[in-house]
């Protein structure tokens, strides 16, 4: 005889919360072969077509901006595994969902615009003043959307600067958060009334960030993990050389006075000094696991694993060593030894 489960209000929980489960299904994303974005940002939408999922989560993911659209005329190869993982950098949970159709989207560059419909004549313009009028309109566009350092670069055909020239009014769009790399901005113009877009590829860039000094640091010092910082440039600095590591300076010891809050050139330090000219050092001598020590006066300055010469306290014949220490040096007896230095000839 089967006895009948009892119903409670737990087990009742449980069911709708194990119905619930099941009914909760991520989207189908079938990913199209070939797209031709409208505007100047390529979203999911743009890519794939979403399926079995509810209205609101179709709007969110088909709204996410991606990349930038490719210039008219260009085109970019986009695989699956390239969308994933745009989505798993925006906090996408992949295993809620599933992927179909092609492995590779071809994103073509955004149509050119007709010309309007009615004719406005353009008079001659000069480039150097158009090239100004745009690079003004991007740099605010680019520092209103993130205040950074920004650097732009970008040529105008002849007809863009005279349709430049001309706008009475003139305003560029572009992705939300701007980033650095070869990028088309949609530049919207008003010309004698008329209304007209146009695209501009611009390859947008920051200066790069360098070690600096917080304070300044005197020359034969050994650099701390507190003296130095990573700091940004300023769009007009322009450094023939700079660090841009903190491992690149940090434990080096400086080759001459580094000013505080000024690029650090790699070859204002070195390996710190272990051993100075002067300096009575120990000398570890090893052959066939014996090590023998002594002491000998050094001759040159050298860091770690550099060459030096010493000569011996006793007859005070030369020979090269390697620093292995401060104030010591080390000699392998199998290896080639320098003969003693001789006396200069008169």
């Amino acid at each position: 005889m089967v006895r009948p489960f009892p119903i409670t209000f737990a087990s009742v929980c449980l069911a709708v919360w194990l119905l619930a489960a099941c009914a909760v299904h991520g989207a189908d994303l079938h990913v199209r072969g070939e797209c031709q974005p409208a505007g100047t940002i390529v979203t999911l939408g743009d890519l794939v077509d979403l399926r079995d999922a509810s209205h609101a989560e179709v709007q969110r993911l088909s709204g996410m901006s991606l990349f930038p659209t490719p210039a008219p005329g260009l085109k970019r190869f986009v695989s699956v595994r390239e969308i994933q993982d745009m989505l798993l950098i925006r906090g996408i949970d992949l295993l809620d969902h599933n992927f179909r159709g092609a492995t590779t989207v071809t994103v073509l560059g955004k149509k050119p615009h007709r010309e309007p419909t009615v004719r406005v004549r353009l008079a001659s313009a000069s480039p150097a003043k158009a090239q100004k009028r745009l690079g003004e309109a991007l740099m605010n566009y680019l520092e209103a959307a993130a205040d950074e350092p920004w650097k732009i670069d970008f040529q105008l055909d002849e007809t863009t600067a005279r349709w430049i020239a001309a706008a009475e009014s003139l305003t560029v769009r572009g992705e939300e958060m701007p980033t650095e790399g070869r990028q088309s901005f949609e530049v919207a113009l008003q010309v004698s009334g008329q209304p007209r877009t146009l695209d501009v590829v611009v390859d947008v860039s920051l200066p790069p960030i360098v070690v600096v000094p917080v304070r300044a640091i005197p020359r034969e010092a050994v650099v701390g993990a507190a003296d130095v910082e990573l700091r940004r440039l300023d769009r007009a600095e322009q450094p023939s050389a700079c660090a841009k590591r903190l491992d690149q300076i940090v434990g080096k010891e400086t080759t001459r006075t580094l000013a505080a809050g000024r690029p650090i050139d790699p070859g204002a330090v070195r390996e710190p000094v272990l051993v100075r000219r002067g300096d009575i050092v120990s000398v570890y001598v090893r052959a066939a696991g014996i090590r023998v020590r002594t002491q000998a006066k050094a001759r040159d300055e050298g860091a770690r694993g550099e060459l030096v010469m010493v000569e011996s306290l006793e007859d005070r014949k030369a020979f090269f060593a390697h620093v292995s220490g401060s104030r010591e040096v080390e000699v392998l007896a199998t290896g080639v030894s320098a003969q003693p230095l001789s006396a200069p000839t008169s």
